[in-house]
C-alpha cells in the first residue's frame, strides 16, 4: 500500500487556520535533508467567513490544497514501483539540491580562533569564485579541479601570483568540508581522493647554529619578559601560541625534573614535555593554578621586532622571527643525534614527514661544511 496524503488543518491566531499536508509515514520529500511526516503549504483558511471575499479565499485555497495534495500524493507514491538502485538513484538526487554553502558554513563555525579565520578567508574566495548558493550535485571533480586552479591563479599587489602554499592553505578547508560531506553521505564519491591536494613547495627554515644561540644569551635584550619566552622557546620547541596560552597548572615539578602537559593550540592534540633543566630557570617566579606563565605576554606584533633588534645586537645576520625557534630547537636537537620520531613526538607534528623537513635542513648545513675545505687554487 501507498503512502497516504492528508489535508489538515492547523489553528492560528484570529479567525485562521493553516493549511499542510500529512503523510500517514515518514517520507524524503524533493529538496529535503531528511524525512517528514508534514508539508505545510503557506496557505490558510479563514475558520469563519464573514463575507463574500473571505468565502471565495476559503474556496480556492481549498482548490489548491487539492492539486497539492494530488502532486505529493504522486512524487511519493511513485517510489513504490521503484527498485533499490531506483530508488537510490532518487534520494541522491534529492540529495543533490541541498546547500553545500550551508553545510560549510555550519563546519566553519565549529571552529574557532586562527582556524575559523582560515575558513572565513577560503569562503570569501570561494564566493569569488562561484557566487551562488553551491549545492552538493555542483560538487564534481571538475568544479574542485577548477577550484583549485582558481587559487593558484590569485595574485597579490604588483600582479603578482601568490605563493603555492599559501594557496594549499586557502584549499586546506574546502578538502576539508568535502571530506565531511562525504562522512556524512551529503556526496557520493570521496572527491579529495581524485583531486590531488595543492603541492607543499619547501621553503627555507631560518634557524640559529648553536653558537648563535650562545651569542644571543649573552647579547643584552631590552624586554626581558620577550628574552625569557625566546630562550624557553629554543629550549621547548613550543609554538608562539603555546607560550602565550602557558599556565602554571601544566606544569608539574618533580624531584629533579618538570613536566609539561601541553593541549596544542593549532593541533589540539595532547602531549606530555620533560622540560629541559635549563629552560626552567626562564619561566620566572613560580607560581600555582591557571595563571599564565608569562604574564603579559600576549600576541602582536611587538615581539618580533624585539627579537630581531637583539638578534642584529648579537651580531647575528640572519631574519629571524619568533617561530624560527622552534626550527632552532628541531635542528638543534637532530643536530645532537637525538632521532627524527623523537624529536617528532617532542614537536607534536602529527607526520614524522613535517619533522624530515628539519633533517633536509641540517644536509644542506653539512654540504655547506663539507665545501668549506679547499686546498688547491
Amino acid at each position: 500500500m501507498g503512502n497516504n496524503v492528508t489535508i489538515r488543518y492547523k489553528k492560528l491566531t484570529g479567525n485562521r487556520s493553516s493549511v499542510y499536508l500529512d503523510f500517514s509515514s515518514k517520507v524524503l520529500l524533493p529538496g529535503g535533508a531528511k524525512e517528514t511526516r508534514r508539508k505545510f503549504l503557506n496557505l490558510f483558511l479563514y475558520d469563519h467567513p464573514k463575507n463574500t471575499e473571505e468565502r471565495e479565499h476559503n474556496k480556492k485555497t481549498e482548490q489548491e490544497a487539492a492539486i497539492w495534495r494530488a502532486k505529493f500524493l504522486n512524487i511519493i507514491n511513485e517510489s513504490v514501483f521503484y527498485s533499490d538502485l531506483e530508488r537510490q538513484a532518487y534520494e541522491k538526487k534529492q540529495k543533490e539540491k541541498n546547500s553545500f554553502s550551508d553545510f560549510y558554513d555550519d563546519q566553519m563555525n565549529k571552529r574557532t580562533d586562527k582556524t575559523k579565520e582560515h575558513w572565513v578567508t577560503t569562503k570569501r574566495y570561494l564566493l569569488a569564485f562561484y557566487n551562488i548558493d553551491i549545492k552538493f550535485g555542483d560538487l564534481t571533480v571538475q568544479f574542485v579541479e577548477d577550484f583549485k586552479s582558481y587559487l593558484l591563479s590569485l595574485t597579490v599587489k604588483g600582479n603578482k601570483k601568490i605563493n603555492q602554499n599559501t594557496a594549499k592553505a586557502y584549499f586546506k578547508p574546502f578538502r576539508t568540508a568535502l571530506n565531511a560531506a562525504y562522512k556524512f553521505e551529503h556526496i557520493s564519491r570521496d572527491l579529495c581522493k581524485v583531486v590531488s591536494d595543492v603541492k607543499m613547495i619547501e621553503t627555507k627554515r631560518e634557524f640559529l647554529t648553536e653558537d648563535e644561540v650562545k651569542q644571543l644569551i649573552n647579547t643584552p635584550c631590552k624586554d626581558d619578559l620577550i628574552r625569557r619566552a625566546s630562550m624557553f622557546a629554543i629550549y621547548s620547541g613550543l609554538r608562539l601560541s603555546d607560550i602565550i596560552a602557558l599556565q602554571w597548572n601544566q606544569i608539574l615539578f618533580q624531584k629533579n625534573e618538570a613536566i609539561l602537559n601541553l593541549r596544542q593550540q593549532k593541533t589540539k592534540g595532547l602531549n606530555e614535555l620533560p622540560l629541559n633543566p635549563e629552560s626552567i630557570k626562564y619561566l620566572g617566579e613560580k607560581k600555582s593554578g591557571n595563571v599564565q606563565v608569562f604574564e603579559g605576554f600576549k600576541k602582536n606584533s611587538k615581539y618580533n621586532k624585539v627579537l630581531a633588534k637583539w638578534v642584529e645586537d648579537a651580531g647575528i645576520k640572519k631574519k629571524i622571527t619568533f617561530h624560527c625557534l622552534r626550527h632552532t630547537n628541531a635542528t638543534l636537537l637532530l643536530n645532537k643525534g637525538a632521532d627524527l620520531y623523537t624529536v617528532c613526538k617532542l614537536l607534536g607534528h602529527s607526520d614524522i614527514l613535517i619533522t624530515q623537513i628539519y633533517a633536509k635542513v641540517l644536509d644542506e648545513s653539512k654540504r655547506k661544511a663539507v665545501n668549506l675545505l679547499k686546498f688547491e687554487d
